[in-house]
């Protein structure tokens, strides 16, 4: 399954108009504000985005976000014709309330498909955060309530590029599980409120809060939290004690070992202070994988580079299976 979460914006509106219709209107504020962005049905979204928070329909009554929507709306002619066309009466209930301006820099709503969203303006960044019962987005600049469709961008545009997200289906729930030679993951919906995880051996669980919806972003993150956090806790369980049954067998020496996340490499071997350092995300790999890693690592106490002789040396402490691996990896993947 493609982990791009995203349609076009003329789909999303099209959508949005029938589920409003169905009297759906969480899903369909959802919709609206994913399409708010496209000048070709910008002006629609923004006269029903101003309906909805004028009436509480998908969201809470809120009528200075009402009043925001309104003001985004009027500022071109074809804005208010098509406001006019599509609210009739109501367009004028809009556009004669009278607002407080809220203080502060801080503005939540909830959105359908993403969860609770916490908008946060005057931050000199943007940003976007996941959190286990939110995703929080910061705007270098004051931010009015219409921001929320760029807040929406922002989380999907996160996505779109994020690498770690590639590993996951779209949708994890109950049915996702991992099994690997030392590691294994399962989700369990549980009776709380909160996150928790449970170990059994190698099996690590994690539990989930009982009203979770799985189909939100926000739990989709969080998940993805969790096990990173239980890939750690299997990784530091199992390759620093197998790094020293190699270091024993083989006679290759090392200072000490650390469990670390990088972006580029497996696993690293410091000269200076002949430390090895890997990432757990090789806990997932087979133990041959595995193996051949640490004993790729630990030749390097004795040949710096990837030259011939360190090759003949990992073949005279691994064999040939081991060496054959290695020669399968990118020149990047390990040092």
């Amino acid at each position: 399954m493609s982990y791009k979460l995203r349609i076009t914006a003329k789909e999303n509106f099209r959508k949005a108009e029938i589920l409003f219709q169905q009297g759906r209107y969480e899903e369909a504020v959802s919709y609206l504000r994913q399409s708010a962005w496209d000048s070709k049905v910008q002006y629609q979204c923004y006269a029903l985005l101003a309906y909805c928070h004028y009436k509480g329909l998908g969201t809470p009554v809120n009528h200075y976000a009402a009043h925001m929507w309104y003001r985004h709306l009027i500022a071109r002619k074809e804005g208010i014709e098509t406001a006019k066309s599509m609210l009739g009466s109501e367009f004028d209930k809009i556009s004669s309330l009278r607002v407080d301006i809220p203080t502060g820099n801080r503005y939540e709503f909830y959105d359908y498909k993403i969860g609770r969203i916490v908008l946060r303006g005057e931050t000199g960044r943007e940003r976007v955060q996941f959190y286990n019962d939110r995703v929080e987005v910061e705007l270098s600049k004051s931010y009015l309530h219409y921001d929320s469709y760029q807040a929406i961008e922002m989380i999907y545009g996160l996505y779109d590029w994020h690498e770690e997200n590639r590993r996951y289906p779209v949708l994890i729930d109950q049915s996702y599980h991992e099994d690997y030679d030392h590691y294994s993951l399962r989700i369990e919906r549980g009776k709380g409120n909160k996150f928790t995880h449970r170990v059994e051996g190698d099996c690590y669980t994690i539990i989930v809060p009982r009203d979770i919806r799985f189909d939100q972003l926000v739990t989709r993150e969080a998940i993805i939290i969790e096990s990173n956090k239980l890939m750690r806790k299997a990784a530091l369980k199992y390759l620093p004690q197998r790094l020293k049954e190699l270091s024993e067998r083989t006679g290759l020496k090392y200072s000490d070992c650390q469990i670390k996340k990088m972006s580029d490499c497996a696993a690293c071997y410091y000269y200076q202070t002949k430390q090895i350092v890997i990432t757990p995300e090789i806990i997932t790999y087979s133990s041959r994988k595995i193996d051949a890693i640490l004993i790729h690592e630990l030749c390097h106490s004795l040949i710096k580079g990837h030259g011939q002789d360190f090759y003949d040396l990992i073949l005279k402490h691994g064999g040939e299976e081991i060496l054959r691996i290695n020669k399968t990896f990118p020149e990047y993947n390990l040092s």
